[in-house]
């Protein structure tokens, strides 16, 4: 275990890495990537990430645009610690995967003024596969924004929201008012003529 005032208290990866097994765990960052922060290729193929812990999302990893996070079967990212992607970065899956336990939650992020914030843009890549996504998104969540609101991934890979947004309630509101409004004007029209 370790401790940093900055990113990357586990490790720092800007050049090629690769885990097989092991665990990082009990790291603590006073920014981001409790566990690790990756600027390069990093391979994690086994091994686990786990109660590690950051100020900003990434608690198990912070994750780069411009360098290749690879995740390739029995991998997990828990212990209330998450996979923070800036944007551009995404993780690319090797399958298959023996895996049946969710890996990891994803958490899309933008650094702005050094700060690491949520980024929860509709459509923003988080996965990609040579192999149907379908067969994997069962094993990733994507972490619920500040607000709670809900998100999920398309068969795509990409960022959807699960929860319609408000103009969404507000549309169906204002159509179940003129239905209403319609259905008692021909009630009354009716009872008029009779």
């Amino acid at each position: 275990s370790n401790e940093s005032t900055k990113d990357g208290a586990g490790f720092y990866n800007t050049g090629h890495l690769e885990i097989a097994g092991g665990s990082v765990n009990y790291n603590e960052s006073d920014m981001s990537g409790g566990g690790a922060v990756n600027f390069g290729t990093f391979r994690l193929s086994g091994g686990s990430f786990g109660y590690n812990k950051a100020a900003y999302p990434g608690r198990g990893m912070l994750c780069h645009p411009g360098g290749a996070m690879i995740f390739a079967d029995a991998v997990f990212i828990g212990g209330d610690n998450d996979t923070a992607l800036v944007s551009g970065a995404l993780v690319t899956l090797e399958g298959p995967f023996t895996c049946t336990t969710k890996i990891t939650q994803l958490t899309p992020v933008v650094i702005s003024d050094g700060f690491v914030l949520e980024n929860y843009t509709k459509g923003l890549t988080l996965l990609e596969s040579a192999q149907p996504l379908t067969d994997y998104l069962h094993l990733f969540d994507v972490t619920p924004d500040s607000e709670g609101g809900g998100w999920r991934l398309n068969a795509d890979g990409r960022l959807a929201s699960e929860i319609p947004g408000i103009w969404f309630w507000v549309t169906v509101s204002a159509a179940a008012l003129f239905i209403a409004a319609g259905v008692i004007f021909v009630v009354r029209a009716r009872k008029t003529k009779g």
